[in-house]
C-alpha cells in the first residue's frame, strides 16, 4: 500500500511545489518507485512543470516537448458524479503519475472546498486515494496555502505530513499555525518535519535566523539547510535532473539528504507502529 505524504503549509512560495516535484523525481530516478501527485492547487505549478520535456535550447530560447492535459482531473476526485473506476492519472515521460490541475483553475476552488453539507465530496476524494494506495509506493499530496477543508482533508487522509520554511519571520509564523492546526485536527502524529528552505548560504543574518529555528523548534528539524540556488529554480522550470544545470551538484546534494532524511523518518515511524501493535 502506498504511504500518501502532504507538502504542506499556510504561507506560499516556501518550497512546497519544489518539494513535491523533487521528492517525485528522486523517487523514480533513484528507487524506480512508482509515483504519484495530485495537484491540489489551482494554481497549478506543479502539473505546469511534470508536463513539460526540456529539448535545449535554439536562438537563446528554450524549447519543450508539452503535453496535453489528459485523463482526470484533481478536482474530478472530488466530486461525486465522478465514477472511480475509471479515473487514469496522466504519466509524464519521467514515469510519474500525476492528477492535474490547469494553470489558474479557479473552478477548482469551490470543489476542492465543499460548502457545509456537501462533505460527501471529502468522503469521495477519500475513496479515491483508498483505491490509489494499492497501485504506487507513494502518492505526493501538493496543496495551496490556505487553512481550508481541502487542507485539512490532504493532511487528515495523509499517512505523513512535511512542512517547508522558509528563513523569514512571516513563514516562521504561518508554521507555527500550521503546527498548530495537526495538533488540532488530530494529526500531529503524522508530522515528519520541518525543512528549512531558501537560506543565503554566505548571510550572517540567515544563519542567525536558522541557529533560532533550530532552537526554538528543536529536532522536528531535518538536519540538512536547503540553500538558495538558481540551479534549483532553472531545474524545476525545465523538469530537469539538479545535475543537469550548472551549479546543480550542490544544490542535488542538499536536496537528496533531506529527501533521505524524510525516507529514514517515515523507516522509523513504521518501525515504531508496527513495535506499538505488538
Amino acid at each position: 500500500m502506498g504511504d500518501v505524504i502532504t507538502i504542506c503549509n499556510n504561507k506560499g512560495g516556501v518550497g512546497k511545489t519544489f518539494m513535491v516535484w523533487a521528492m517525485a523525481t528522486y523517487l523514480r530516478e533513484r528507487y524506480n518507485a512508482s509515483v504519484c501527485c495530485i495537484d491540489l492547487d489551482n494554481q497549478g505549478s506543479l502539473s505546469n512543470t511534470l508536463i513539460k520535456k526540456y529539448l535545449g535550447m535554439e536562438d537563446d530560447d528554450d524549447l519543450f516537448e508539452i503535453q496535453e492535459y489528459s485523463g482526470t482531473p484533481a478536482k474530478n476526485l472530488f466530486l461525486t458524479e465522478t465514477d472511480l473506476g475509471k479515473i487514469r492519472p496522466m504519466t509524464n515521460h519521467q514515469g510519474i503519475d500525476f492528477f492535474y490541475t490547469e494553470p489558474n483553475d479557479y473552478s477548482a476552488i469551490d470543489i476542492f472546498n465543499p460548502r457545509p453539507g456537501e462533505e460527501d465530496r471529502m468522503e469521495h476524494f477519500a475513496r479515491a486515494l483508498d483505491l490509489l494506495r494499492p497501485r504506487y509506493d507513494y502518492i505526493l499530496l501538493d496543496v495551496p496555502p490556505a487553512a481550508n477543508r481541502q487542507k485539512v482533508t490532504a493532511i487528515y487522509l495523509a499517512d505523513y505530513v512535511v512542512i517547508p520554511l522558509q528563513c523569514a519571520s512571516h513563514s516562521t509564523i504561518a508554521t507555527e499555525g500550521e503546527i498548530d492546526m495537526l495538533q488540532r485536527v488530530g494529526c500531529l502524529d503524522k508530522f515528519l518535519g520541518i525543512v528549512i528552505n531558501h537560506v543565503q548560504r554566505h548571510s550572517m543574518r540567515h544563519r542567525r535566523k536558522v541557529a533560532k529555528l533550530r532552537r526554538v523548534f528543536g529536532e522536528v528539524f531535518f538536519k540538512t539547510t536547503i540553500h538558495i540556488s538558481v540551479a534549483i529554480d532553472t531545474a524545476t522550470d525545465l523538469n530537469v535532473p539538479l545535475t543537469s544545470v550548472p551549479g546543480g551538484y550542490t544544490a542535488r546534494r542538499e536536496v537528496e539528504a533531506v529527501l533521505e532524511e524524510i525516507l529514514e523518518r517515515i523507516a522509523q515511524k513504521k518501525a515504531q507502529n508496527t513495535q506499538d501493535r505488538r
